[in-house]
Protein backbone atom coordinates (compact mmCIF):
# COMPACT_ATOMS: atom_id res chain seq x y z
CA UNK A 1 0.00 0.00 0.00
CA UNK A 2 1.50 3.40 -0.80
CA UNK A 3 1.88 5.60 1.97
CA UNK A 4 -0.24 8.83 1.85
CA UNK A 5 2.03 11.56 1.44
CA UNK A 6 -0.65 15.11 2.36
CA UNK A 7 1.93 17.83 2.24
CA UNK A 8 2.04 18.42 5.49
CA UNK A 9 2.18 15.96 7.68
CA UNK A 10 6.11 16.44 9.38
CA UNK A 11 5.80 20.12 9.97
CA UNK A 12 4.68 19.68 13.43
CA UNK A 13 1.70 21.76 13.06
CA UNK A 14 -0.63 19.08 12.97
CA UNK A 15 -0.61 17.58 17.00
CA UNK A 16 -3.65 19.82 17.68
CA UNK A 17 -6.24 21.69 14.98
CA UNK A 18 -5.05 25.24 15.02
CA UNK A 19 -8.70 25.81 15.19
CA UNK A 20 -11.74 24.56 16.89
CA UNK A 21 -14.14 24.93 14.13
CA UNK A 22 -14.28 25.02 10.73
CA UNK A 23 -14.05 28.96 9.58
CA UNK A 24 -14.71 30.22 6.30
CA UNK A 25 -12.39 32.50 6.34
CA UNK A 26 -9.77 29.98 6.38
CA UNK A 27 -10.88 28.71 2.87
CA UNK A 28 -10.60 31.61 0.51
CA UNK A 29 -7.59 33.63 0.26
CA UNK A 30 -8.50 37.78 0.67
CA UNK A 31 -7.73 38.13 -3.02
CA UNK A 32 -9.85 35.98 -4.31
CA UNK A 33 -12.96 38.45 -2.65
CA UNK A 34 -11.18 41.68 -2.53
CA UNK A 35 -7.66 41.65 -4.88
CA UNK A 36 -6.84 40.91 -8.08
CA UNK A 37 -10.29 39.49 -10.21
CA UNK A 38 -7.58 37.60 -12.52
CA UNK A 39 -8.47 34.31 -12.72
CA UNK A 40 -9.90 32.00 -16.03
CA UNK A 41 -12.25 28.89 -15.03
CA UNK A 42 -10.80 25.73 -13.46
CA UNK A 43 -12.15 23.15 -15.31
CA UNK A 44 -11.23 19.84 -14.72
CA UNK A 45 -10.89 17.50 -17.38
CA UNK A 46 -13.49 14.55 -18.48
CA UNK A 47 -10.96 12.33 -20.24
CA UNK A 48 -8.37 10.07 -18.81
CA UNK A 49 -5.45 11.39 -20.73
CA UNK A 50 -3.08 13.67 -19.34
CA UNK A 51 -4.05 16.76 -20.25
CA UNK A 52 -1.51 19.35 -18.20
CA UNK A 53 0.99 20.29 -20.59
CA UNK A 54 -2.01 22.29 -22.63
CA UNK A 55 -1.14 25.32 -21.23
CA UNK A 56 2.12 27.60 -21.50
CA UNK A 57 3.02 28.80 -18.01
CA UNK A 58 2.69 32.26 -16.40
CA UNK A 59 5.51 33.14 -14.20
CA UNK A 60 5.01 33.37 -11.06
CA UNK A 61 8.15 32.82 -8.98
CA UNK A 62 9.31 35.81 -6.81
CA UNK A 63 12.09 37.05 -4.76
CA UNK A 64 10.87 36.91 -0.84
CA UNK A 65 10.73 39.90 1.35
CA UNK A 66 10.96 38.69 5.09
CA UNK A 67 9.31 42.16 5.69
CA UNK A 68 6.30 41.47 3.47
CA UNK A 69 5.51 38.03 4.91
CA UNK A 70 5.28 39.43 8.21
CA UNK A 71 2.96 41.78 7.06
CA UNK A 72 1.37 39.36 5.06
CA UNK A 73 1.65 36.95 8.46
CA UNK A 74 -0.43 39.85 10.21
CA UNK A 75 -3.02 40.57 7.63
CA UNK A 76 -3.92 36.60 8.08
CA UNK A 77 -3.76 36.48 11.71
CA UNK A 78 -5.71 39.63 11.60
CA UNK A 79 -8.64 37.92 9.35
CA UNK A 80 -8.64 34.12 10.60
CA UNK A 81 -9.16 35.40 14.42
CA UNK A 82 -11.50 38.24 13.15
CA UNK A 83 -14.67 36.07 15.04
CA UNK A 84 -12.66 34.66 17.40
CA UNK A 85 -9.83 36.50 19.07
CA UNK A 86 -8.38 33.42 20.60
CA UNK A 87 -7.01 32.07 17.38
CA UNK A 88 -4.44 35.05 16.98
CA UNK A 89 -1.87 33.86 19.89
CA UNK A 90 -1.89 30.34 18.33
CA UNK A 91 -1.43 31.55 15.01
CA UNK A 92 1.48 33.79 15.79
CA UNK A 93 2.42 31.32 18.06
CA UNK A 94 3.00 28.89 15.52
CA UNK A 95 4.17 30.65 12.85
CA UNK A 96 5.83 33.68 14.65
CA UNK A 97 9.51 32.66 14.05
CA UNK A 98 9.10 31.26 10.58
CA UNK A 99 10.63 27.86 10.98
CA UNK A 100 7.80 26.58 9.79
CA UNK A 101 7.77 28.14 6.27
CA UNK A 102 11.42 26.91 6.04
CA UNK A 103 10.37 23.16 6.49
CA UNK A 104 7.54 24.02 4.03
CA UNK A 105 9.53 25.14 1.38
CA UNK A 106 11.94 22.05 1.82
CA UNK A 107 9.03 19.60 1.37
CA UNK A 108 7.89 21.44 -1.59
CA UNK A 109 10.71 20.92 -3.29
CA UNK A 110 11.20 17.14 -2.43
CA UNK A 111 7.80 16.56 -4.87
CA UNK A 112 9.11 19.03 -7.49
CA UNK A 113 7.69 22.31 -6.40
CA UNK A 114 9.11 26.01 -5.35
CA UNK A 115 7.58 27.56 -2.59
CA UNK A 116 8.38 31.06 -4.16
CA UNK A 117 5.97 30.73 -6.64
CA UNK A 118 2.35 31.58 -6.07
CA UNK A 119 1.32 28.80 -8.98
CA UNK A 120 2.57 25.95 -6.68
CA UNK A 121 0.94 27.48 -3.66
CA UNK A 122 -2.05 27.19 -5.39
CA UNK A 123 -1.53 23.84 -6.60
CA UNK A 124 -0.54 22.89 -2.74
CA UNK A 125 -3.92 24.94 -1.31
CA UNK A 126 -6.55 23.07 -4.12
CA UNK A 127 -5.16 19.71 -3.14
CA UNK A 128 -5.46 20.83 0.59
CA UNK A 129 -8.81 21.75 0.27
CA UNK A 130 -10.00 18.92 -1.85
CA UNK A 131 -8.68 16.36 0.91
CA UNK A 132 -10.16 18.44 3.43
CA UNK A 133 -13.62 18.19 1.66
CA UNK A 134 -13.56 14.51 1.44
CA UNK A 135 -14.42 13.88 5.23
CA UNK A 136 -12.44 10.70 5.30
CA UNK A 137 -8.63 10.09 5.09
CA UNK A 138 -7.43 9.84 1.82
CA UNK A 139 -4.42 8.84 -0.29
CA UNK A 140 -2.71 11.54 -1.64
CA UNK A 141 0.56 10.82 -3.83
CA UNK A 142 3.86 13.39 -4.27
CA UNK A 143 3.43 12.87 -8.35
CA UNK A 144 -0.23 14.84 -7.72
CA UNK A 145 1.62 18.35 -6.55
CA UNK A 146 3.13 18.79 -10.12
CA UNK A 147 0.90 17.77 -11.90
CA UNK A 148 -1.94 19.88 -10.64
CA UNK A 149 0.60 22.52 -10.83
CA UNK A 150 1.00 21.81 -14.90
CA UNK A 151 -3.01 21.13 -14.62
CA UNK A 152 -3.65 24.73 -13.27
CA UNK A 153 -1.39 26.23 -16.10
CA UNK A 154 -4.36 26.95 -18.06
CA UNK A 155 -6.30 29.08 -15.26
CA UNK A 156 -3.28 30.96 -14.82
CA UNK A 157 -2.61 31.57 -18.17
CA UNK A 158 -4.71 35.06 -17.79
CA UNK A 159 -2.51 38.10 -19.40
CA UNK A 160 -2.82 39.67 -16.62
CA UNK A 161 -0.43 37.97 -14.54
CA UNK A 162 2.24 38.86 -16.17
CA UNK A 163 2.55 42.28 -14.86
CA UNK A 164 2.03 41.32 -11.11
CA UNK A 165 4.92 42.19 -8.95
CA UNK A 166 7.23 40.72 -6.84
CA UNK A 167 4.80 41.70 -3.82
CA UNK A 168 1.79 40.65 -5.10
CA UNK A 169 2.82 37.26 -6.30
CA UNK A 170 4.68 37.01 -2.62
CA UNK A 171 0.82 37.87 -1.35
CA UNK A 172 -0.98 35.05 -3.32
CA UNK A 173 1.75 33.08 -2.44
CA UNK A 174 2.02 33.69 1.59
CA UNK A 175 -2.20 33.33 1.23
CA UNK A 176 -2.10 29.78 -0.26
CA UNK A 177 0.62 28.25 1.98
CA UNK A 178 -1.16 29.79 5.48
CA UNK A 179 -4.48 28.57 4.72
CA UNK A 180 -2.72 25.39 3.49
CA UNK A 181 -1.24 24.83 6.94
CA UNK A 182 -3.78 25.34 8.89
CA UNK A 183 -6.27 23.46 6.81
CA UNK A 184 -3.88 20.38 7.43
CA UNK A 185 -3.58 20.82 11.23
CA UNK A 186 -7.80 20.23 10.85
CA UNK A 187 -7.48 17.40 8.44
CA UNK A 188 -5.13 15.99 11.14
CA UNK A 189 -7.76 16.59 14.02
CA UNK A 190 -10.72 15.43 11.60
CA UNK A 191 -9.15 11.53 11.90
CA UNK A 192 -10.11 11.12 14.90
CA UNK A 193 -13.12 13.32 15.19
CA UNK A 194 -15.77 12.32 12.87
CA UNK A 195 -18.42 15.71 13.78
CA UNK A 196 -15.47 17.79 13.13
CA UNK A 197 -14.58 15.77 9.72
CA UNK A 198 -18.07 16.36 8.37
CA UNK A 199 -18.21 19.66 9.67
CA UNK A 200 -14.81 20.97 7.98
CA UNK A 201 -16.12 18.70 4.69
CA UNK A 202 -19.63 20.21 4.33
CA UNK A 203 -18.49 24.08 5.17
CA UNK A 204 -15.09 24.04 2.68
CA UNK A 205 -17.73 22.34 0.05
CA UNK A 206 -20.24 25.08 0.88
CA UNK A 207 -17.34 27.96 0.06
CA UNK A 208 -15.18 26.59 -2.38
CA UNK A 209 -18.10 27.17 -4.78
CA UNK A 210 -17.80 30.44 -4.36
CA UNK A 211 -14.77 30.08 -6.05
CA UNK A 212 -16.22 27.87 -8.78
CA UNK A 213 -14.85 24.77 -7.69
CA UNK A 214 -17.68 22.00 -6.95
CA UNK A 215 -15.56 19.26 -4.88
CA UNK A 216 -18.81 17.48 -4.85
CA UNK A 217 -18.11 16.76 -8.73
CA UNK A 218 -14.25 16.28 -8.91
CA UNK A 219 -11.72 13.59 -8.30
CA UNK A 220 -8.23 13.42 -7.90
CA UNK A 221 -6.44 10.70 -10.09
CA UNK A 222 -2.50 10.69 -11.28
CA UNK A 223 -3.29 12.45 -13.82
CA UNK A 224 -4.66 15.65 -11.69
CA UNK A 225 -8.59 16.65 -10.89
CA UNK A 226 -11.23 15.20 -13.49
CA UNK A 227 -14.86 15.32 -13.01
CA UNK A 228 -16.49 11.83 -11.33
CA UNK A 229 -18.18 9.84 -13.51
CA UNK A 230 -21.46 10.12 -14.25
Amino acid sequence: MKKNFSIFCFLGLVSAPLMAQYEPSFVLPPFFATGFGLYEPFTPSTSEEDDSEASAPTDLSFTPSRALRKKNLATFVSLASKENPDYAPILRDKFGDGAVFGQYGELLRSVGLNANDAGDNMAVWMITMWEAAQGRPVEIAPEHYAVVKRQLNGMLSNSKFTGLSDAEKQTMADDFMMQSLVTTSNIDHAKTDPAFAKQLAAGIKRDMKTAGLDFDTMTLIGKGFRYKSR
